[in-house]
């Protein structure tokens, strides 16, 4: 069983092969003991580092694990609210609608999940949002808060509803409410 070890980088043998060979003596080696070996050695030539994580790791790990589902949502997000246009024209929308009833309940099934997800993202997302904004006024991290604000800017510059470029009443809310 030397010889799987082997396989191993060398930072982790140096710091647990006599340990893990003592645990081999003790147990019967069987093709699933190699299997299991033979995957560790590829987990661990992909995601070893040498070091002792701990706690710290962990945590990191975990934040990142959070920020990339956000990200990922916020992709998502981009192609959803691009799917909302295509009601734009409308009279357009409503003549296929007509001829295809499946295509409208399609669209408004999507509307709805997109809606849900959205909520799920803000119950989500808006204690992280308001736990950084609240550490990068207390830090007095100026360009923290200036990506904070110029986004919300951005956001709000660009919607319709709130005087940007474009049409009024282009949006499904806009049209829904006026």
């Amino acid at each position: 069983m030397h010889w799987l070890l082997r396989l191993y980088p060398r930072a982790w043998r140096e710091r647990y092969e006599e340990e893990m060979l003592a645990l081999l003596e003790q147990h019967k080696i069987t093709p699933a003991t190699v299997v299991d070996l033979l995957i560790g050695a590829i987990d661990a030539n992909l995601n070893y580092s040498g070091m002792v994580e701990g706690v710290a790791g962990m945590v990191n790990r975990l934040r990142t694990s959070v920020v990339m589902v956000f990200c990922a949502f916020m992709l998502f997000g981009v192609g959803w609210s691009m799917l909302q246009r295509l009601t734009d024209p409308l009279n357009q929308f409503n003549a296929v609608a007509t001829y295809h009833p499946e295509f409208r309940v399609l669209f408004d099934a999507d509307f709805v999940a997109g809606c849900i997800s959205f909520l799920a993202f803000l119950i989500g997302g808006l204690p992280v949002f308001f736990i950084s904004l609240r550490r990068a006024i207390k830090r007095k991290q100026k360009n923290v808060l200036i990506a904070f604000w110029g986004r919300a800017i951005v956001f709000a510059g660009k919607h319709p509803c709130y005087g940007g470029i474009g049409e009024l009443a282009s949006c499904r809310v806009c049209i829904d409410t006026h």
